[in-house]
């Protein structure tokens, strides 16, 4: 569990890396508080405050006392909603993606609320590396020691040649991250100590790339990027299991995010990745917002 003081995404520090402005909102339910991090879009006449772009997650609830049992923590939580809801909503749509884990009211269906599963996979921090990699399929473990031997593996890219590599990905691109801001993002102090980025090159260019970040006792697997046309054999799967055994190492939880696309989950789940159902909670300013939303 991440304490209040260790949490990245929802201190008070964190910029995406697009640049957008982002905005906080907290609400208080006896000893408990909800905390979520948005930012702003308007779809037509309806305003959307989502979660951030190229953060994993924007909503926390905590509790000052976490032993409490499970009614009782079930009861804060809907109160918390209702807190929520009292007031005056930031957007038309407010979307809370939780950090997985710690919320025991998730698929909450109330006039103005309504909640759809989202997912992850991950790799427990208690995992052993060496038994992640005895049951790796032959071919995973052929594919890992072929780049690992005819490839180059840097854990300290020169910071402008990654950021230039990563942004060639159409999808950064497509979502407002550019080179610069890259830059500015993983030079911020408020990352200072929980990134770590690395790339793979063969035949002096870079092939593959990676960057992971960390908040509280988990490293994400952040932002990556394979050039398919100069690429060698296995290099996206070194980059993951050098992510992979770092964050084990730091007895870390990894997370990959999660992947709907078979060819993207199927490279996760060849390194015994685990499935995690995430709630992500939709509260609406009015109930006719919620049925057109339905209704779409």
């Amino acid at each position: 569990m991440i304490r209040v003081e260790q949490d990245l995404f929802l201190s008070g520090e964190w910029r995406p890396p697009t640049g957008s402005p982002v905005f906080r909102h907290e609400v208080k339910y006896k000893s408990s508080s909800l905390q979520v991090l948005y930012e702003t879009q308007r779809a037509g006449v309806i305003s959307y405050a989502k979660c951030p772009l190229f953060t994993p997650y924007n909503a926390r609830i905590f509790h000052q006392h976490p032993e409490m049992n499970e009614s009782v923590r079930f009861n804060t939580e809907l109160g918390l909603y209702e807190r929520l809801l009292s007031e005056d909503l930031p957007a038309d749509i407010l979307q809370l993606k939780f950090y997985t884990g710690q919320v025991h009211l998730p698929m909450i269906n109330t006039q103005r609320l309504y909640a759809k599963p989202a997912f992850y996979e991950y790799i427990d921090a208690k995992t052993n590396p060496q038994e992640i990699w005895s049951t790796l399929s032959s071919e995973t473990r052929n594919d890992i020691l072929y780049a690992r031997e005819k490839a180059e593996i840097n854990n300290h890219p020169e910071l402008r040649r990654l950021t230039s590599f990563l942004c060639k990905n159409s999808y950064y691109t497509r979502n407002r991250l550019h080179e610069d801001q890259l830059i500015q993002a993983l030079s911020q102090s408020a990352i200072h100590g929980k990134v770590r980025m690395y790339t793979v090159s063969y035949d002096g260019q870079i092939c593959s790339a990676s960057v992971m970040i960390r908040s509280g006792s988990v490293w994400y697997y952040w932002l990556n990027h394979t050039d398919k046309d100069h690429n060698i054999r296995g290099a996206h799967l070194l980059l993951l299991w050098q992510c992979v055994q770092e964050a084990l190492h730091d007895q870390c939880r990894f997370s990959f995010d999660g992947s709907s696309v078979p060819t993207i989950a199927k490279v996760f789940k060849s390194l015994g990745s685990t499935t995690e159902i995430i709630p992500v909670i939709m509260a609406c300013r009015r109930p006719w917002i919620k049925k057109i939303i339905h209704w779409l």
